[in-house]
């Protein structure tokens, strides 16, 4: 007779340090869940791991825990914002106010800024939690003119990496290091993108 695959669920051991050595959290992160290799985990017991329930979100976390994994929350949003920013204000110097040198280096900023986080972007994935967000909610406010757009998404750059500079200092003193390298070099650009500004009002 053929023998047929059993239809139950087994068990998955897991040693409770298995995931220390990820660099992403430590072992008790992943008590609720995390994502690997497309499966959920969630550990049962004190060493053991099933395949199955959803992650739960950092805010339903405790202690330390949510702390730790609150500062990743964080990261992730000022990252995002900061990429985001710097995007519109490159479109803008490629396609409105073609300026190749000034839209070359804030796309080298950019591009440096995502190198920067890269190995760390799994761990802000899995920290991301939208739905607990009231910034998400908040109502947008009209932008008066072109000049009044650039300046407030270059704003929002500065803000973002110096948020990104301090608690990137949690992670790493080298990544504070990396991040505040950027943020001066934003600011660097800043002087040409309000002089470009200028020189736009005074060719209208």
């Amino acid at each position: 007779m053929r023998k047929t695959l059993s239809s139950k669920v087994k068990t998955r051991i897991v040693p409770r340090n298995f995931f220390i050595n990820t660099q992403i959290y430590p072992a008790p992160f992943f008590r609720n869940g995390c994502s690997k290799m497309g499966k959920e985990f969630r550990t049962a017991g004190e060493g053991s791991a099933h395949f199955g329930d959803e992650p739960r979100p950092c805010t339903q976390e405790r202690g330390e825990l949510k702390e730790r994994c609150g500062v990743y929350r964080l990261l992730d949003a000022n990252f995002n914002r900061a990429r985001e920013g710097l995007r519109v204000v490159e479109d803008i110097f490629r396609f409105v106010l073609p300026n190749d040198r000034i839209a070359r280096e804030l796309k080298k900023i950019r591009l440096d800024l995502s190198r920067t986080i890269e190995k760390m972007y799994p761990k802000l994935i899995q920290a991301r939690d939208i739905h607990s967000d009231f910034g998400a909610k908040t109502k947008e406010k009209r932008r008066k003119n072109l000049e009044n757009l650039v300046l407030a998404n270059f704003s929002s750059v500065q803000e973002a990496l110096r948020v990104l500079e301090e608690f990137g200092k949690i992670v790493s003193i080298s990544l504070g290091d990396r991040f505040k390298k950027l943020r001066f070099r934003v600011y660097a650009l800043e002087k040409d993108i309000f002089f470009a500004l200028k020189d736009n009002e005074l060719a209208e």
